[in-house]
């Protein structure tokens, strides 16, 4: 009899431990994002700066990179994690002349943002999630202007993202995918480490 009661208590403490740390606590990951809002709001700022001349101006980005991502987050439980997040973003716009497509100048912006995120997982298991969350924090933003006389500006602000929906496969090891609206752009997928 006593053998069996310690049976008991040890199998049901067992079960209890096991339970507890059935899930992954920790998540490292990298992406990269495509039509991020502060690509969408320079494209719009760029129709709003020369309403009068936008038919004899024209603006061209080009070698775009990013939001290039890496960042951090702590399961607290299977459906709530918390975490830090940093991205990089830059690219460069041409303006022309219409009549003539001569060179008026050229800007290079680039954006260093860090944000806090969460997230919350409605499906949860060990090879498939399912999650919606957002973030918010801070981001630098360097434009160099160069024309004839070339300017520089430096400058912080808000940084914000919200995703809808993402989506990630795998246990340790796992891809994802992400559609929201925000610095880190409209889709931004990658691959993250859980241990």
């Amino acid at each position: 009899m006593t053998v069996i009661l310690v049976f008991v208590v040890t199998s049901g403490s067992y079960s209890q431990v096991k339970h507890n740390e059935s899930y992954l606590k920790n998540e490292i990951y990298g992406s990269y994002g495509a039509a991020s809002a502060q690509e969408i709001a320079s494209y719009f700022n760029n129709m709003l700066t020369f309403p009068i001349s936008f038919f004899l101006l024209s603006s061209e980005s080009r070698n775009p990179v990013g939001p290039v991502m890496f960042g951090y987050r702590r399961y607290l439980n299977k459906q709530l994690s918390i975490g830090i997040t940093g991205s990089y973003t830059a690219y460069k716009t041409d303006y022309h002349y219409t009549l003539n497509d001569s060179l008026i100048g050229t800007t290079d912006d680039k954006f260093y943002t860090v944000m806090v995120r969460g997230d919350y997982s409605f499906v949860h298991s060990d090879y498939f999630q399912m999650y919606s969350g957002g973030a918010v924090g801070l981001t630098n933003f360097k434009s160099n202007y160069a024309d004839s006389t070339s300017k520089s500006v430096s400058t912080s602000h808000l940084a914000f993202q919200v995703n809808v929906l993402g989506v990630r496969v795998g246990k340790n090891f796992g891809a994802f995918l992400e559609l929201g609206f925000g610095y880190n752009g409209i889709f931004n997928g990658g691959i993250s480490y859980k241990f």
